[in-house]
């Protein structure tokens, strides 16, 4: 008599095939939406209030004449005050910008998608979750090129929330005085995802003020910053190059000690939208032959400046929880 145990039964196959990600397009989301029916637009760049006062002063845009002045006379009618002068508005040039095509194209055989369905919805989902990050990708290349890149230090030992916060608040305040803009006027700030993440481990290790609190949440990072007139946008695809890389064995990754972000007035730029042209399952003759069809889409869209001011900010952050230190040197020195 031979022993029965075990299950004496071939296993199942579990053909399910678990897709992790998401397809949210939060940078093309939070900028301002402009058509582009016709493939791009042209407009005129603002001026704004600095660059309008170094190009008319003295010119008679503004002047000021003193009732003693006009008591005297002018020049033309025989006095001695100078006669008022205008200026003479010209004309200004022109900028263009037009969409880029950004498209996906996959290809499967006829026998893979008989047969093998779950292979080929892998690689759909997965082709949808990579053309969402290449494409805001390059919607942040855009936003690179056209923002002025600055520093923004560490000071003292304060901890990534204050810090961050305080940069933000800085360079929006700066923005406002520059160009006369009420004191509530918004600002616009987009972070990498895991900046909420860092500030986040900066509340938690502060001594007192999160103390037998809840845990705060990216709601809360994101009403810390509001309440200062900074709306966050959060980006899952900024600086991935610096903290998007594979853990490895051994100690885990830590937070990059300098972070990325973007900080302009609501409103400087906007999306071009070309629209979005989606053939879906394409069939012809040529694939017929090799028993294969294809998939095909492409959005045509870029990035506007349509503003003043844009800053790539690289902050210094550090999660120690710090809410208060000596300041080292004499402000402001940065």
């Amino acid at each position: 008599i031979e022993a029965s145990g075990g299950i004496c039964d071939p296993l199942p196959a579990n053909r399910a095939i678990e897709v992790i990600g998401g397809t949210s397009r939060p940078v093309r989301d939070c900028l301002v939406r402009f058509g582009a029916d016709q493939g791009g637009v042209r407009y005129v760049l603002p001026l704004g209030l600095p660059a309008y006062e170094a190009a008319t002063a003295g010119t008679g845009a503004f002047g000021v004449v003193t009732e003693a002045q006009d008591a005297a006379g002018y020049i033309s009618q025989g006095g001695t005050t100078p006669d008022k002068s205008c200026f003479q508005v010209p004309c200004r040039p022109e900028t263009s910008v037009v969409v880029d095509e950004y498209y996906s194209c996959l290809c499967f055989g006829n026998f893979q998608q008989r047969f093998n369905p779950e292979n080929v919805s892998e690689h759909v989902q997965l082709n949808a979750i990579n053309f969402a990050r290449q494409a805001e990708l390059q919607l942040i290349a855009g936003l690179t090129a056209g923002s002025t890149a600055v520093t923004g230090p560490a000071i003292g030992t304060l901890g990534a929330y204050r810090t961050a916060l305080n940069h933000a608040v800085t360079l929006a305040s700066g923005i406002r005085a520059r160009h006369r803009l009420p004191k509530d006027f918004p600002v616009r700030a987009i972070i990498p995802q895991y900046l909420c993440d860092l500030i986040r481990n900066d509340l938690i290790n502060e001594p007192t003020a999160y103390q037998g609190q809840k845990t705060p949440t990216n709601d809360d990072v994101v009403a810390l910053f509001r309440a200062q007139g900074v709306n966050l946008c959060i980006s899952p695809d900024l600086d991935i190059a610096t903290f998007g890389v594979a853990q490895a064995a051994g100690n885990i990754n830590q937070f990059p000690a300098t972070i990325p972000w973007f900080v302009f007035p609501e409103g400087t730029w906007s999306h071009l939208d070309g629209g979005v042209l989606d053939l879906g399952v394409v069939r012809d003759s040529v694939l017929n032959t090799t028993n294969d069809y294809c998939t095909w889409m492409a959005s045509f869209e870029n990035v506007m400046f349509t503003g003043l001011e844009s800053y790539l900010v690289t902050s210094a952050l550090c999660p120690s929880g710090a809410a208060s230190a000596p300041v080292a040197v004499p402000c402001p020195t940065w």
